[in-house]
């Protein structure tokens, strides 16, 4: 994703492959390493958003409730403010933005949930109205050995029959591995029912997800938003990427020969002092 300047799996695989196509195989080749400073995308999203605006200090609240005081606590010392500075460039440059929220040692966490490793489902009369969210992420298959390896896992979450369960890619079910409860671990299954842990204080329950957009059109995910730009940061990169590669041939241009005959002669190195004279 070219707005966290993740140009692909393999270095620059996206904007290589982008070149590739509107240049062709050999004229890509020539052109060299693509010039990635031209991405205007990036460049927009990071002038609309001002990411550092906190970096002296993060706006203090307070409220007259008493109860509010442990609130404006978690959200200082989570990095919200700072945090939401980030999420504001995401939702500018790419239409959509998801945190998923946890508590840990008694600390809000917020976490970023990439959208393009998400899997959601909404009531079939409103859109935005999500009823299960299934979020791939990498896990050690052995929480408790931080040496061992890790793979992908589904965290799964339901409103309409309530639970969280962790599954492989298979479907596999690891809720009794990877989901920490007070004295243990899940059961196979997960927490269901009244386990269910993300509830209000009327205990209704919830998903420990928030979605931001830049629209409220009706509509929850919005990943044509940004697709013209996208492409025209893309088509800019290729720009000065040829640009570039045009004032250094300019500057430097290449001698051709063809069926050149180099004349015999001795070649005397500079600074040779065995081949002095000769």
């Amino acid at each position: 994703m070219i707005l966290c300047e993740d140009y692909g799996d393999r270095g620059d695989t996206l904007v290589d492959q982008w070149i590739e196509a509107q240049v062709g195989g050999a004229a890509a080749d020539a052109l060299g390493p693509p010039d990635l400073s031209a991405n205007t995308l990036l460049a927009a999203a990071t002038q609309l958003s001002t990411p550092g605006l906190y970096g002296l200090g993060e706006p203090r609240l307070s409220h007259i409730a008493p109860n509010a005081s442990e609130l404006v606590r978690w959200l200082s010392t989570s990095g919200y403010w700072a945090r939401m500075q980030f999420v504001q460039r995401m939702v500018v440059g790419l239409g959509d933005w998801v945190l998923a929220l946890s508590v840990e040692n008694g600390q809000l966490c917020l976490e970023n949930a990439y959208p393009w490793r998400l899997w959601t489902r909404s009531s079939p009369h409103s859109p935005t109205d999500v009823r299960e969210v299934r979020w791939l992420r990498m896990r050690h298959t052995d929480p408790t050995d931080p040496a061992s390896p890790c793979e992908w896992f589904w965290d799964c979450y339901n409103l309409d029959a309530p639970s969280f369960r962790v599954l492989d890619r298979d479907g596999t079910d690891y809720s009794n591995v990877h989901i920490q409860v007070e004295g243990g671990y899940a059961p196979v299954g997960g927490l269901t029912g009244d386990a269910y842990p993300y509830r209000r204080p009327d205990g209704s329950p919830f998903l420990p997800f928030v979605f931001y957009s830049d629209a409220n059109d009706g509509q929850l995910w919005h990943d044509n938003t940004r697709r013209g730009a996208t492409r025209g940061a893309l088509n800019t990169i290729t720009l000065s990427t040829y640009q570039l590669r045009a004032l250094m041939s300019a500057s430097m241009p290449p001698t051709v020969a063809v069926n050149l005959e180099q004349p015999a002669a001795q070649a005397i190195n500079v600074g040779d002092a065995n081949n002095a004279g000769s």
